[in-house]
């Protein structure tokens, strides 16, 4: 039997300018950009988070602004300008690119 899967085109483009991170204290996340991603006409935000501290898990989100994953939320991305804004724990961040 042969199937003949059918595939949307698909279009990525990501930005990696470099990362920037905040630092925790004892029991919060620490959050990394990692990049912005652009995918079928949505910006994405390419995270990692750690924690909570004194913990090494580390989870790699991909979001786009309004999405969160437990108390870290993207808030804006900004393409033009390489900007990602978060929400970690009620304190929003504005990271640059």
């Amino acid at each position: 039997m042969t199937m003949s899967p059918r595939f949307a085109p698909i279009s990525l483009v990501c930005l990696l300018l470099g990362t920037e991170a905040i630092r925790a204290a004892e029991g919060e996340y620490v959050v990394v950009v990692a990049g912005i991603a652009h995918f079928d006409g949505h910006s994405l935000a390419l995270l990692e988070i750690t924690g909570p501290s004194p913990r090494s898990t580390v989870t790699r989100p991909i979001l786009a602004p309004g999405e969160r994953v437990g108390q870290v939320e993207v808030t804006l991305i900004d393409e033009a300008n390489g900007l990602v804004r978060v929400l970690n724990n009620g304190v929003e961040t504005t990271f640059k690119l």
